[in-house]
């Protein structure tokens, strides 16, 4: 099962690179020089910025044997601390994952032939870690990894007016105060299940607080074995959202602080799917799969 659904993901991705075939050369991107340098005789065709992650897409000429691309990183690569996570060849795509303490770089490589002759498509995904982010906040002409909001200029010589807070009529603090606590849509069915009432949906009470990588969790939720049931899987973004009501879990629930996957998958990046932050930012993150996050399953839905 694991298997086929990384072939399934792994085809996604065929339609990004052939599209990346046809695009002129681009400039490799400077984050990704910062720990290997582009692939002797390769052209950058296309490059991506999702959140932390940065990606590059390179036409390989004249090599078409996924090893002697991988053996190229793993030379590079190996002697400065970085190792081999995963590596797997299918028919179409072949991809091999290196990690760096918690940072990742994805290698995808898919054969490609045109009136050039026979070559590869190679995409290169850096999922950085907080070392690697300083090293990129000192390079020249990189925008920052973090989102900013623009604001409007200051006017010159304008008086700065502070808006006084309204008052609220005691009669209504006094209203307010008497309004009884609002009901719960979850119910505890205390076999380590809840349920919320509207949806139908029953959650995992309390993940087990190990970290994995995506597949990981789809197949640790495919063969979990609670509340009498069986059919358990990975939660849609959507319904993990629903969760985050009032910047939280809810009181029937516990879990941890961070990140916890996803079944969703990013439409044309294999190597991507959507988590949710139960942490600080409290919203859904773009995450490279080989990546090890939190996960709670779900079961049922109206």
């Amino acid at each position: 099962m694991r298997e086929t659904s990384r072939i399934v993901c792994l085809v996604m991705s065929l339609v990004l690179l052939s599209i990346a075939a046809a695009q002129a050369d681009v400039d490799y991107p400077q984050e990704i020089l910062t720990i290997v340098e582009q692939y002797p005789g390769s052209s950058a065709k296309m490059t991506a910025r999702d959140n932390e992650d940065i990606s590059v897409i390179l036409a390989v000429r004249n090599v078409s044997d996924p090893k002697i691309i991988f053996d190229f990183y793993k030379k590079v690569l190996l002697p400065k601390g970085w190792a081999v996570d995963s590596e797997m060849n299918a028919a179409m795509l072949s991809a091999m994952h290196l990690v760096k303490g918690k940072a990742v770089l994805a290698v995808g490589i898919m054969s490609s032939k045109d009136e050039q002759g026979e070559g590869s498509m190679v995409t290169l995904t850096l999922t950085p870690d907080a070392e690697l982010a300083k090293e990129f906040a000192k390079l020249p002409d990189t925008p920052k990894m973090v989102e900013t909001k623009a604001q409007e200029p200051a006017k010159e010589n304008a008086p700065v007016v502070e808006s006084p807070e309204p008052e609220v009529p005691k009669a209504i603090e006094e209203k307010v105060a008497e309004q009884p606590a609002e009901k719960s849509e979850y119910t505890d069915n205390k076999d380590g299940s809840v349920t919320h009432q509207r949806s139908g949906l029953i959650w995992q009470k309390a993940d087990d607080g190990a970290l994995r990588t995506w597949h990981e969790g789809k197949d640790y939720c495919g063969e979990l074995d609670l509340a009498g049931r069986t059919d358990w899987s990975l939660p849609e973004k959507k319904q993990l959202l629903t969760l985050l009501k009032d910047g939280g879990l809810p009181g029937e629930f516990s879990g941890q602080t961070g990140l916890y996957w996803t079944s969703d998958t990013k439409s044309l990046a294999s190597i991507i799917a959507w988590t949710v932050d139960f942490g600080g930012k409290k919203t859904a993150l773009e995450k490279n799969k080989a990546q090890k996050f939190f996960v709670r399953c779900v079961s049922g839905g109206k």
